[in-house]
C-alpha cells in the first residue's frame, strides 16, 4: 500500500502535465530502496520480500517516468510563493495578539 499512494496524484499530473505533485526524492529513494530490497528477497530466496518490493520498484519507475516527461515546474511554484509572501495586508493587529502595557517605574 505505501508505494501505491503516490500512484492516486497521477490523474493530476496527466490532467495538468506537471509533475510538481510527485515528491521527487521520496520518488528515488523509494526506488532505490525497492532495487535492494527485492534484490535481497531474489538473494534470501524470499518470494514476499521479492515480489512485494517488484510492485514497489514498478510504482517508482512509473512516478519517475512521469518526472522525466513532464518535469516540475518549481519556478510556478516559488512564484506563487513569493506573491504570497509579497502582498501586504493592513488588517490590523495580527490575530490573538495580546498587548502588554509598558510598566512605568
Amino acid at each position: 500500500m505505501f508505494f501505491m499512494s503516490p500512484l492516486f496524484s497521477l490523474k493530476q499530473v496527466f490532467k495538468s502535465k506537471d509533475a510538481t505533485v510527485i515528491n521527487k526524492p521520496a520518488t528515488i529513494s523509494t526506488f532505490v530502496s525497492a532495487i535492494l530490497w527485492a534484490l535481497f528477497g531474489l538473494h534470501i530466496g524470499d518470494n514476499y520480500i521479492y515480489f512485494s518490493n517488484l510492485f514497489g520498484l514498478s510504482s517508482a519507475f512509473i512516478l519517475l517516468l512521469c518526472i522525466l516527461r513532464y518535469g516540475q515546474n518549481v519556478a510556478l511554484l516559488n512564484d506563487n510563493v513569493f506573491e504570497l509572501l509579497s502582498e501586504k495586508k493592513d488588517s490590523g493587529p495580527i490575530p490573538y495578539q495580546i498587548k502588554i502595557p509598558k510598566l512605568e517605574i
